[in-house]
This record gives structure tokens, sequence and C-alpha cells, in this order.
């Protein structure tokens, strides 16, 4: 942004690197996460990183971000129960939250967890 590059119309989203969730526990060991700020393709530096579509499982969580672990326990239960491959990490982003620019009840809080799957 600093840089002047146009934002492309989509949210930001965050990629984080945790795989614990996958074996139905929730550890302590940290993981690399990756903001990831869309642009448009035209004005792209050259070091932007492409990141293509995919087929994935997709979740809304509804209010605030203290429920964050059990959501994720929840997904790596639904990757396990229907014999799913993960094909990349989650995808985190907020659709209704803080970053909207105004004030709003965290418990009305909505963000979408989308974790690429093998076809």
């Amino acid at each position: 942004m600093e840089k002047g590059i146009a934002l492309a119309p989509k949210p930001f989203f965050i990629i984080n690197e945790r795989t614990d969730y996958l074996e139905g526990k929730i550890t302590s060991t940290p993981y690399d996460f990756h903001v990831c700020i869309p642009v448009l393709p035209e004005d792209a530096p050259e070091d932007a990183v492409s990141i293509p579509a995919c087929t994935a499982l997709s979740l809304l969580v509804y209010g605030n971000y203290s429920n964050l672990n059990e959501v994720h326990l929840y997904l790596g239960e639904q990757v396990r129960k229907r014999g799913l491959t993960p094909a990349g990490y989650i995808r985190a982003s907020s659709l209704v939250g803080p970053y909207v620019g105004r004030e709003i009840d965290p418990n009305k809080y909505c963000s979408q967890l989308v974790l690429p799957v093998e076809n």
C-alpha cells in the first residue's frame, strides 16, 4: 500500500501454517502465517505471489474469536470424517470484524476458514 499499488476489490486474508487440528489436538507449537493482500493483476509487483483457485472445505464462523480452537478442531474432524486430503494451509478472512472501519459487537463477527483439499 505504501508503494501505491492498487488493491483488488477483495478482502485480505491470512494463510496460517498450523496443522495440529488435523490430528484432533491444539498444541502450543508456534506456526508461521502470511497476510495476503489482493492486488490488481496489472499492478502486481514482480515479486507478488499468485494464489490459484482451488477446491476447498469452507466454514463460516460466527462470534468473537474465543472459539477459534474449537472451530479448528471441528474443521479437522470434518476433514477426517469426509476422507479429505488437505492440499494447503487454512486461509482465513474476516467478513465482519474489527477491520471494517466501524465499531461492531464482537459477538456479531463473521469469519471464514477455507482449507484447500485435493479433488
